[in-house]
C-alpha cells in the first residue's frame, strides 16, 4: 500500500483541513472499506427494517452477512498474500502488463472456488432454495471485493474507489428496504446482495480502466504458492485468528442458534464489531504517514547495499530506518490512545446507542483495548514482512491464532464474566512477540542481509580453463 500512500500524501500538500480530511477519508475506505461500510449498512438496515421484517428474520439476515464476511475473508486470505507478493515482484521488474491478466485469473479462480465452497456449505441445509442461491451469490461477491482490494493499491482514481463503495452500500440499503417490503426476507437479502455486486462491478471497471493490457486470464500466481508457502500459511493463520474468538463464542453454550446453519452471540458480536471501527483512523494514518516515511528509508538502506556503499553509510541508513519507525510509531500511539481512550470512557453511551444493556459495558471496553493492541500487532507484522522475515511473520500469526483460541476458551470456562479479555490478552501477547522479533530484526538487519545471501563457489583458474 506504500504506492497509494504516496499518492494520497500529495493530496495533503495544500495543508488545509479539507485536503487532509479527503486524504484520510480515502485511506480509511481503501484500508478498511468492505467490512467498515458493511457494519454501518447493517446497523442502518437493523433500524429501518423493523416494520417489515420480524426479529427472527433480522437476526438471520445479520448472521448470514456476518458468516459471509468472516469465512470469505478466511478463505480468500489464504491466497491474498501470495498474490500480493507476486504482483510486488512483477512491479519491481516493471512488468505492469501482468496486472490485468492476473486480476482476471484471480477473479475466475475466486468465483469458481468460492462458489463451490458456498454451494457445499448451503447443501447441508434444507432451507429455501432461493435463499441458498442468493447466499452463494453474496458470498462470491464479497470474496471478489476482498481480492480486488489487492489491486486497488496500484490504482490512482481514489474517488472512483470511494464512490464505488458509497454507491454500492447505498444501493444495498435502498434495495434491501424496498425488496424486503415486497418480498420479505429473501427480497431483503437479495437487495443487499445487489448492492455488494454493484461494488464489485464498479471496482472492476476502475481496474480495467487503470491497466492497459490484453484481457486474458493468467494463473501464474498459483505456481508461486510453493515458493511463498509461508505467506499462504500466514494468510490462513492471521485471518482465522481474527475470527476464531467470535467462532468459539458462536458455538459455545451461551451462543444463539439462528436458523438451520448459523450461530451468533449476544453481546460479543456487536461489541467486537463496534470496537473494530476504532482502528480505521490508525490504518489510514499508517498508510499515509508511517508506511510512506518508512518506505523511503527502507529503500535508501537497500539501495546503499546494492550500490556497494561503505559499512558506515549502510549503518547510517539503518539508523534512519530505526528513527523513522520510532517517530511514526509514536504518532500512531498518540492517535490510537486518544481514540481508544474516548471509546472506553464513553462506552456507556455507545452501549445505549447500539441497544445493549449496562452489564455489557465491560465487554465493549475489553473489545476496545483488544483492538488497540491489534492495530499495533498488524503494523508490526507488516514491518516484519517488509524485511522479508516470512517465518517470523508466520510464527506471530500462529501465536495470535493459538493464544486467541486458548485464552477465549479459558475465559468461557473459568471466568465468563471477563468476556472479551481473551481476545485482548491474545492481541497484547502477539503484539509483544511481534515487537520483540521486529526489534531484533531491525537491530541486526545489516548482518542478516549479508549472511542470508546465497553463496556461490567460485571456479578455480584450472576449472575455468577446462570449462572453456
Amino acid at each position: 500500500m506504500a504506492g497509494i500512500g504516496f499518492e494520497l500524501k500529495k493530496m495533503m500538500d495544500e495543508d488545509t483541513f479539507s485536503s487532509n480530511f479527503k486524504a484520510y477519508l480515502v485511506a480509511g475506505i481503501i484500508s478498511a472499506g468492505p467490512w467498515a461500510i458493511s457494519i454501518f449498512c447493517l446497523g442502518l438496515l437493523w433500524m429501518f427494517s423493523i416494520p417489515h421484517l420480524g426479529l427472527a428474520s433480522q437476526k438471520l439476515f445479520r448472521t448470514t452477512v456476518i458468516y459471509t464476511y468472516a469465512y470469505s475473508l478466511i478463505t480468500t486470505g489464504a491466497i491474498q498474500l501470495v498474490v500480493t507478493r507476486f504482483l510486488a515482484d512483477r512491479l519491481f521488474l516493471r512488468q505492469k502488463n501482468i496486472f490485468l491478466p492476473t486480476y482476471a485469473g484471480l477473479m475466475l479462480f475466486t468465483i469458481v472456488f468460492q462458489g463451490a465452497t458456498a454451494l457445499i456449505f448451503y447443501s447441508f441445509s434444507d432451507i429455501d432454495v432461493n435463499y441458498k442461491i442468493i447466499g452463494v451469490i453474496l458470498y462470491i461477491a464479497v470474496s471478489c471485493i476482498w481480492q480486488t482490494m489487492i489491486f486497488l493499491s496500484a490504482a490512482r482514481d481514489f474517488w472512483g474507489i470511494v464512490s464505488a463503495f458509497f454507491w454500492g452500500s447505498f444501493t444495498s440499503f435502498v434495495m434491501a428496504i424496498f425488496l424486503g417490503k415486497h418480498f420479505g426476507f429473501n427480497g431483503h437479502l437479495l437487495g443487499f446482495t445487489i448492492g455488494q455486486s454493484l461494488i464489485v462491478i464498479l471496482l472492476m471497471y476502475r481496474i480495467f480502466c487503470e491497466f492497459d493490457s490484453p484481457l486474458i486470464c493468467n494463473f501464474q500466481f498459483l505456481r508461486e504458492v510453493p515458493r511463498y508457502f509461508s505467506l499462504l500459511l500466514l494468510g490462513i493463520f492471521y485471518y482465522l485468528a481474527i475470527w476464531i474468538d467470535k467462532i468459539i463464542y458462536w458455538y459455545s453454550a451461551s451462543g444463539e442458534h439462528i436458523g438451520p446453519l448459523f450461530y451468533s452471540h449476544y453481546p460479543y458480536d456487536s461489541c467486537m464489531f463496534l470496537a473494530f471501527l476504532t482502528i480505521i483512523p490508525a490504518l489510514a494514518h499508517f498508510m499515509i504517514d508511517m508506511e510512506t516515511s518508512f518506505y523511503d528509508k527502507y529503500k535508501g538502506f537497500y539501495g546503499a547495499i546494492v550500490n556497494k556503499g561503505s559499512l558506515l553509510e549502510i549503518r547510517k541508513k539503518k539508523a534512519e530506518i530505526t528513527k523513522v519507525i520510532r517517530e511514526s510509531a509514536a504518532r500512531l500511539l498518540v492517535l490510537q490512545t486518544l481514540i481508544t481512550g474516548v471509546f472506553v470512557f464513553f462506552a456507556p453511551s455507545f452501549i445505549e446507542a447500539i441497544g445493549l444493556r449496562e452489564e455489557h459495558i465491560p465487554v465493549l471496553r475489553a473489545a476496545g483495548i483488544g483492538a488497540f493492541f491489534h492495530v499495533f500487532l498488524l503494523v508490526t507484522l507488516i514491518i516484519i514482512l517488509y524485511f522479508d522475515r516470512k517465518r517470523a511473520a508466520v510464527f506471530v500469526g500462529l501465536s495470535f491464532l493459538v493464544t486467541n483460541a486458548l485464552f477465549t476458551l479459558g475465559i468461557i470456562k473459568y471466568a465468563p464474566e471477563y468476556m472479551g479479555w481473551g481476545y485482548a490478552s491474545a492481541a497484547f501477547f502477539s503484539f509483544l512477540l511481534a515487537f520483540i522479533l521486529s526489534l531484533w530484526n531491525t537491530t541486526n538487519i545489516e548482518r542478516l542481509t549479508f549472511v542470508e545471501q546465497p553463496i556461490e563457489t567460485p571456479k578455480l583458474p584450472r576449472e575455468a580453463s577446462e570449462s572453456e
